[in-house]
């Protein structure tokens, strides 16, 4: 099942180089097909459910996996049904609503979301098709890697910063520059950096052995509000093997960022904003040095939070 997924984009951001001192290349991955990268994870996702026989799903997201599930379910004649939280962007929801979903507007947390489509789905014995947790998700994902490496050759970038939340995307990266480096196609794996907002970032919390945060905070990137990732444990180990970073942001550093990046000719959500932000930081840090090569994935487009 494919919609045209993949072979993203790659644009360098010129004004970078003179204000930062670092080759800066932007991955346009709000040019997939429903406007974010979850589609690649997805269609492998979807297509494992075709193949299984499976007519009917549900899925819970906030927005973008959400319209990317519904989106290829639609494409392979599955019936889907997404639950969201009643604050989730309008846009968002007309586009899942668009694709033929059933869209179920939950109160409450993301964990609340949660447990109401578990609910739903026992009852109807329906099969939960979990972007979060799926093994396919990564598999999709892994594209991401292949295509870092035919763009950039055998001069890989020195850093990939990811904006996190369940880390579908870091981890399918991870798992495809691995089986690259297995193939001897490349000769070492770029450092991969996990970004986060301040207000709720568990995954930084466990990086950093920090037991007593228990934040829970509202933040812009609603892509990476995640409270629970239930990868987070192999999200760390990945950053510790790879000597990476996890690192939170403040919702005003993301703002900016996304404002920085929109009048320069990209335009993206929030959540890939956090990103840039959070190479900022990085080179505030001397992880990121003068005249390295950064690959910044914009993971969704700010056409949606309109």
């Amino acid at each position: 099942v494919s919609l045209g997924e993949g072979n993203t984009p790659c644009v360098e951001i010129q004004s970078v180089n003179s204000e930062f001192g670092q080759r800066l290349i932007a991955k346009l991955e709000y040019m997939n097909p429903t406007g974010s990268f979850k589609d690649r994870g997805v269609a492998s996702m979807i297509s494992a459910a075709k193949v299984y026989g499976i007519d009917e799903i549900v899925e819970d997201s906030s927005g973008n996996a959400g319209a990317s599930v519904a989106a290829y379910a639609a494409a392979a004649g599955i019936r889907s049904n997404i639950f969201v939280p009643s604050t989730a962007s309008k846009s968002k929801l007309g586009q899942i609503s668009a694709y033929g979903a059933v869209v179920h507007k939950v109160d409450g947390s993301r964990a609340d979301v949660t447990k109401k489509l578990i609910e739903y789905k026992d009852k109807l014995n329906l099969h939960y098709a979990s972007h979060a947790v799926s093994p396919f998700f990564i598999e999709g994902n892994k594209k991401f890697a292949y295509e870092t490496a035919l763009y950039f050759g055998t001069d890989l970038p020195e850093h990939i910063i990811f904006p996190v939340g369940n880390g579908g995307l870091f981890l399918g990266a991870w798992k495809g520059f691995k089986e690259l480096l297995y193939f001897g196609l490349i000769k070492k794996i770029p450092k991969l950096h996990c970004v986060q907002s301040e207000v709720i970032d568990p995954i930084v919390s466990v990086y950093n052995a920090d037991t007593n945060s228990s934040k829970i905070g509202t933040t812009l990137a609603s892509g990476i509000s995640v409270q629970s990732p239930p990868r987070l444990n192999q999200i760390v180990n990945v950053l510790n093997s790879n000597k990476g970073k996890a690192i939170s942001v403040t919702e005003q550093e993301i703002v900016y960022s996304r404002d920085f990046l929109a009048v320069r000719g990209l335009y993206c959500e929030y959540t890939s904003a956090a990103a840039f932000a959070g190479f900022t930081k990085l080179v505030q840090m001397n992880e990121i040095i003068s005249d390295q090569i950064v690959l910044l994935p914009l993971t969704g487009t700010g056409l949606k939070e309109n």
